[in-house]
């Protein structure tokens, strides 16, 4: 064999090169590409929400970047060794890792407890107005969210010596394992918690239950974090048994940055799905809903008319009329729907209705009153009590 055959490869310049002592390399890049995907993630969203933007959408907005902040502290105590053993920290170096990996955790925190409330109010907001009880519900998991954040923090924080914590001064914190497996368990909970909102949501839908289900999996989605919790919590007692600590802290680190990074993404998943996207009469069978499933009929809506005649001028009301035959009776038959003058009126039944605004809320349930007048035979179709062969029919719908 010749000495070129045998001669090792040139290797270009580079700032890390990965060994078993030296893992920096793995730190950077993969909080680097982090970034990337949460930029990317928060991108997609503002693309797909930027009509219809929502306070959920801006909670989106802060916990990316909360994150964002979180990767590049875990990137700043790269410099200073983390990720190589402690036979190559030099002076300070000990301290700044410490104390900059106190602060990563803390940013994660907060950063989770910001999507967790980013996936709350999107459940919060698919509610109408009139629906209270739901909401509060909804308001008591923000709640809870927002106790377990601090309670983390505390946790994780309080009588536990920063580099105790990365494993340079072990006896200055007890109970590092049990910490986190607390922190951990609560966090498992929280979800638990959000995924039982979205079947509140999702579940008295009038939809086909195939739709339900695609509704409810997206907000599935979310779970798989509880995985994540549990390679935290595995790599984390590999560390605390690992004789070479420097290196091994690597794992959990980035671990948590998965962990946060995929709850980003799976709170995007429920936001971009497709039932939750503006509301549009016209397209009411690509949602979901099949008017034949619920014993009913789809008719074209003609444009909105006030009328000024019978039973119209009585109340002042805003009419959408259109005539159709019916395949169960004979004679032509006249519908009135009343949607009442604005948002949140009250009408006379003491009931809120609500409507649609330029077909741009995401509205999902709404009260709705159906106002029927029919004519038998040869006669014109007109309010109830112009005479005998006349009848009126008044039904309400919650949809």
């Amino acid at each position: 064999m010749s000495a070129e055959a045998t001669a090792a490869p040139v290797e270009g310049p580079r700032p890390f090169t990965i060994t078993h002592d030296d893992h920096r390399g793995v730190v950077v890049s993969v909080a680097i590409l982090f970034i990337l995907y949460a930029c990317m993630i928060i991108g997609m969203r503002l693309a797909a929400r930027v009509r219809t933007m929502g306070v959920d959408d801006w909670l989106a907005v802060a916990a990316t970047i909360f994150s964002v902040i979180q990767f590049a502290i875990v990137i700043g105590a790269v410099p200073h060794m983390l990720g190589t053993s402690f036979d190559h920290y030099n002076g300070g170096d000990a301290t700044t890792v410490a104390k900059l990996l106190r602060a990563s955790e803390v940013f994660l925190f907060i950063s989770l407890f910001i999507v967790k409330c980013a996936v709350i109010w999107l459940c919060r907001r698919l509610f109408t107005v009139n629906q209270k009880a739901p909401k509060i519900v909804c308001d008591a998991v923000l709640v809870l969210a927002a106790l377990w954040c601090l309670a983390s923090i505390l946790i994780v924080t309080v009588g536990c010596d920063e580099q105790a914590a990365i494993g340079l001064e072990p006896g200055k914190c007890s109970g590092l394992m049990k910490r986190w497996v607390v922190v951990g368990v609560l966090d498992g909970v929280t979800e638990l918690f959000i995924f039982s909102l979205s079947i509140i949501v999702v579940w008295p839908l009038r939809m086909t239950m195939s739709r339900r289900i695609s509704a409810v999996s997206c907000f599935l989605c979310r779970l798989p974090i509880i995985l994540f919790i549990g390679l935290h919590l595995y790599y984390l007692s590999d560390f605390i048994d690992d004789p070479n600590k420097g290196v091994a802290v690597t794992k959990p680190v980035i671990l948590r940055q998965a962990e946060l990074l995929f709850s980003l993404f799976s709170a995007a998943i429920p936001a971009l799905n497709l039932y939750l996207r503006k509301f549009q009469t016209i397209s009411a069978p690509t949602f979901g809903y099949s008017p034949g499933t619920y014993g009913g009929h789809s008719y074209g809506l003609k444009s909105i008319t006030t009328k000024s005649r019978g039973y119209a001028s009585a109340h002042d009301k805003t009419e959408i009329k259109d005539s159709f035959t019916s395949t169960s009776y004979r004679g032509n038959y006249q519908v009135t729907v009343d949607l009442g003058k604005s948002k949140g009126e009250r009408i006379d039944d003491g009931q809120e209705s609500l409507v649609s605004h330029n077909s741009e809320e995401m509205i999902i349930r709404k009260d709705v009153i159906y106002e029927i007048s029919y004519a038998d035979g040869e006669g014109q179709a007109g309010p109830a009590g112009q005479g005998a062969a006349n009848k009126h029919a008044s039904r309400k719908y919650d949809k």
